[in-house]
Parts: structure tokens; sequence; C-alpha cells
């Protein structure tokens, strides 16, 4: 496994525990009176505080699914700060689900490059490179309440290196150039750096709920 796979694989694996952690932090340090428990995601269960005289719920999560359900918003046209991190959460973690695969091919064309051209090796990555997009697209469709505005914007900027990458990757595989496909693996570092941004904005976000 050369350095950029190895790129890829450091950042994918340590991207899914950003969003939860991040969640967290920002429920403690916020602690507004009440959040309406509209996601269907999200189970409340009250924790104490170190005053032990208030407490904050506790979002609970299910199974991780592949899709996340359609958005949901507060009725103002945009999500509720809860709903806004479940979602980021639910996304994350769906890619839990295919990397695994994803890395193996990558991990086996680094070792094997004449697989760039394998009829069985170029489905299953495509698949992998949907899923991506897909993720991309549930970042960039989800309206941050104006707490959230400048997690969002890195979400954001994250789902466009995302989609970079899937784009240069497919190009890269369409030509059987596999050196193409490794020049695409920076968009993966600056993937990485910019979930890294958006999860220091949470925690210094203010909960605000109400929309631009």
């Amino acid at each position: 496994m050369n350095k950029n796979t190895a790129t890829i694989i450091i950042s994918l694996l340590g991207i899914c525990a950003i969003s939860l952690v991040a969640l967290l932090v920002y429920v403690m340090i916020s602690a507004p009176p009440s959040f309406p428990a509209t996601s269907s995601f999200i189970q409340s269960t009250p924790i104490a505080l170190v005053d032990q005289s208030q407490s904050v719920p506790q979002p609970t999560f299910t199974a991780t699914p592949t899709l996340v359900a359609a958005v949901q918003t507060n009725g103002k046209g945009c999500l509720t700060s809860l709903d806004y991190l479940n979602k980021i959460e639910l996304i994350a973690g769906g890619w839990e689900e295919f990397t695994p695969d994803f890395i193996d091919l990558m991990d086996k064309v680094d070792k094997n490059p004449n697989l760039i051209s394998d009829p069985s090796w170029q489905p299953r990555m495509e698949i992998d490179l949907a899923k991506f997009d897909k993720s991309a697209g549930q970042l960039q469709a989800l309206k941050a309440p104006r707490g959230l505005l400048k997690v969002d914007a890195q979400y954001k900027l994250a789902a466009a290196e995302l989609l970079a990458f899937t784009s240069d990757a497919r190009e890269a595989i369409q030509k059987q150039d596999i050196d193409a496909l490794k020049i695409s693996n920076p968009h993966m570092d600056n993937f990485k750096n910019y979930m890294d941004k958006a999860n220091s904005a949470i925690k210094a976000a203010k909960y605000d709920d109400t929309c631009e």
C-alpha cells in the first residue's frame, strides 16, 4: 500500500467519528432550554450537567442506513440544530457500509495497476463512487439554521471535494490511467480538512435555530 492509498484509508476511517463527537460537544456547550424532538432518528434521554440542576437531551442513534431519509425542515425553511447534526452523523455513518470495499479496491489496484482495465474491478469501483456522489449530494441538500451556517459552509466545501474526487477517478478509470487515479487522491485530503474544520466550527457554534 503506498502513501496515497494509506491517506485515503486514514481519511475515510477517521471522518466517521467526527460528527458524533462534535454533536455531543455542541449539545453540552450550547445547553439551550430545550430542543424540539422533530427528528424520527432521535430518541432523547436526559443527562446531568455538572451542576446537576439542568439537563439537555442526549441523542441516541439508530442503526445507520445506506441512504438518508428525505430532509425535513422545521417549518421555516431550515433544519433544527439537532436534526441537522443528526443527519450529518447518518451520512458519515453510512460510509462505514461501503468504504471497506472501496479501500480494498484501491489497495488492489495500487498493488496491481493492470486492474484499472479489469472488467470485474471497474463496476465495483463505479458502485462505490456513486455512493460517494450520493453522500455529497445529501450534504449539499441540507439547510442549516443560522447557528450552524459556518459549519454548513465547511460541509458544502467537503462535498465539493468529494465530487471532485469521484469525477477525477472516473475519468482516470475511463482512460485506464493509474497515475491519474493516484493524482485524484489529494481531493480526499482536502475533504478531510474541511470535515475537520466543520468539527471545529461546531464546537464554537452558538445555539440559534432561526433561518436566514
